[in-house]
């Protein structure tokens, strides 16, 4: 079954090579967060978040939950999103029927809803699958992939190897198995990324690299220590 709450592994592909994960509730309850949701946030933020209120008839920090992607290569439109929460589905249906690409596609006991994106010109398809979850992606047969994992008819990351999301806690969380960009020293084999509120209500940045094995793993924290050595050299000068 599918609920609302944090990151849940059952939610995403089995196959799945990366995932980053957005805690709405909890980056709106951040100083970072109310900021946003307040009058000091940036306009054009504002403007967006107004656009989409009046458009879909939503408004992404007030009713948005959480929001997941997933997909299998590290750039590739083999993507899905997972939004939850309380979502106005007849009204974004209605916003994407004005769409003249727009198509409705009968799917077993759903219909896949889907548009070209007028400046990418990117077919996108959707579904509701319940009153407080949607599924969309560039590719339909993913889309199809990505609902088959929702209803339990494959394997989901539950099962899989990669690496666990970093339990910091943090709003934003995420998790690289492959693809990960080549460096200097040291061979990573995977890397996490978190983005948390510290406890002076600056937001901070973690970022974790595992290495293929502990010669690698000597490499890349003799890297790291060399790194900070010069960021604070240089910051004392």
């Amino acid at each position: 079954p599918v609920g609302a709450g944090p990151f849940l592994q059952q939610q995403v592909a089995g196959s799945a090579e990366w995932v980053l994960h957005l805690d709405v509730e909890r980056l709106k309850h951040t100083r970072f967060g109310v900021l946003l949701q307040g009058d000091r946030a940036p306009a054009q933020f504002r403007e967006s978040v107004a656009l989409c209120e009046q458009d879909l008839g939503f408004n992404p920090l007030r009713d948005l939950d959480h929001l997941t992607l997933y997909g299998e290569t590290a750039w590739g439109q083999d993507g899905a999103a997972l939004l939850q929460g309380k979502l106005n589905s007849p009204r974004i249906l209605d916003h994407l029927r004005k769409n003249a690409s727009y198509q409705q596609i009968p799917a077993g006991k759903r219909v896949f809803h889907q548009w070209t994106t007028p400046q990418e010109q990117t077919v996108m398809t959707l579904c509701v699958y319940s009153k407080a979850l949607l599924v969309v992606s560039a590719s339909q047969p993913v889309l199809e992939a990505a609902l088959d994992v929702l209803d339990g008819k494959t394997p989901s990351l539950r099962a899989s190897g990669m690496p666990p999301m970093p339990a910091t806690g943090g709003f934003l969380t995420g998790v690289m198995a492959k693809g990960v960009p080549a460096l200097p020293v040291g061979r990573v084999d995977s890397a996490t990324i978190a983005l948390q509120e510290s406890a002076v209500g600056s937001v901070r940045l973690e970022l974790g690299l595992n290495a293929k094995d502990e010669q690698e793993a000597t490499k890349l924290q003799q890297a790291t220590q060399f790194l900070v050595l010069s960021a604070l050299a240089t910051a004392d000068q």
